[in-house]
């Protein structure tokens, strides 16, 4: 049975996120252009509400080209898309911003007070536009959030709006837009351990971004994603998926993996098996030659448990084997046993040493 993880209220990270307007602010401040005409100052005003037309948006593109603006100015079908992704500001709201900059502008204009380092009034009218655009912005970027966690130990799932499913490992958060059906892509942000099984809409490309800078893209696919911290391993299962990292960009087919170290500049791509990687949604936590180094550090992620060797050299020790993850002092007993060693498990600590009855 499928359970749905409750919703937090506030988002409690910030997401690597798009800014559809940065350019615009960029290339408006470098702007000659005049305080706009009652009719353009409706256009802009309507861009906020993101209810311009094709042939408005147009009309906003060539207005900024006639005043004199320098740089690369984006194209109708790319600012559609643009301010199709981000949340929409009611009619009042955007009325009211824009009368408010007005007013300040009208206020600064007949002010006895000199202007100070200011040679050029067209200054002013970049600064209001980049403010409205900025304001803009930022309501994109805190546009209401929808969060799943698990709690140490715990695995669970739930199904996004569009029929994906997600399974969460242990110790995972993921958040992702309350609308989430209603940009132009589906777009979800993990810290932690997921499976994806995602549903077909190619007209939404599905994104799950990573806190170490990795994207994952998908149309449709079933994918194990582990991204704790800088580090992120992607393992496909069936279909494609696109995975980006800076400049690096790489394409998976079923049966393979790309992997993010601390450090790294490019993603390291290899062959693996995927029942491997997916034991753990049949609470099985299993290592093929793994030092006990990573296998102290799997059950910190998954318990929350600090892991510490009496003697470092038992931290190079390989462990090849599958142990239960819902019963930890059994997989315990099942390690020490592999290498004859003594563990004690403690209330916040794990400690590894020496077997001295051997």
């Amino acid at each position: 049975m499928l359970h749905a993880i409750g919703c937090a209220k506030n988002q409690e990270k910030k997401p690597r996120a798009h800014r559809p307007f940065e350019r615009f602010i960029g290339i408006i401040s470098k702007s000659k252009a005049q305080l706009p005409d009652k009719a353009m100052r409706e256009l802009f005003s309507k861009m906020l509400q993101g209810a311009c037309t094709k042939a408005e948006i147009e009309q906003i593109i060539t207005y900024l080209q006639s005043e004199g603006v320098d740089g690369d100015i984006p194209g109708i079908e790319e600012v559609r898309a643009l301010l199709g992704a981000g949340e929409r500001m009611d009619t009042q709201s955007a009325s009211r911003i824009f009368q408010a900059i007005m007013d300040g502008k009208q206020t600064e204009a007949h002010s006895s007070k000199p202007i100070r380092f200011i040679r050029k009034p067209s200054f002013l009218v970049a600064a209001s536009m980049a403010m409205v655009l900025t304001i803009a912005g930022a309501l994109y970027l805190h546009q209401p959030k929808a969060t799943a966690r698990t709690a140490y130990g715990q695995i669970d799932s739930l199904r996004l709006a569009d029929g994906t499913l997600v399974v969460l490992n242990a110790n995972t958060e993921v958040h992702w837009p309350k609308d989430f059906m209603g940009g132009a892509k589906r777009e979800i942000w993990i810290d932690g351990e997921a499976f994806f099984s995602v549903a077909h809409v190619a007209e939404k490309p599905f994104i799950v971004h990573t806190s170490g800078g990795m994207d994952v893209t998908v149309l449709g696919t079933a994918f194990n994603l582990n991204a704790r911290g800088a580090e992120a391993r992607v393992v496909l299962s069936k279909g494609r998926i696109k995975a980006t990292y800076k400049d690096d960009e790489q394409f998976l087919l079923p049966g393979e993996m790309l992997s993010l170290a601390g450090g790294d500049q490019r993603l390291q791509k290899g062959t693996t098996d995927t029942l491997y990687h997916a034991s753990w949604r049949h609470h099985l936590l299993a290592f093929k030659n793994e030092p006990l180094a990573q296998v102290a550090k799997t059950i910190h992620d998954r318990y929350g448990l600090q892991v510490q060797f009496e003697d470092p050299a038992l931290r190079s020790l390989r462990f090849t084997g599958s142990v239960p993850a819902n019963d930890l002092p059994l997989a315990l007993r099942m390690i020490a046993m592999a290498f004859q060693l003594d563990i004690q498990q403690g209330s916040n600590t794990i400690l590894i040493q020496t077997n001295e009855q051997q």
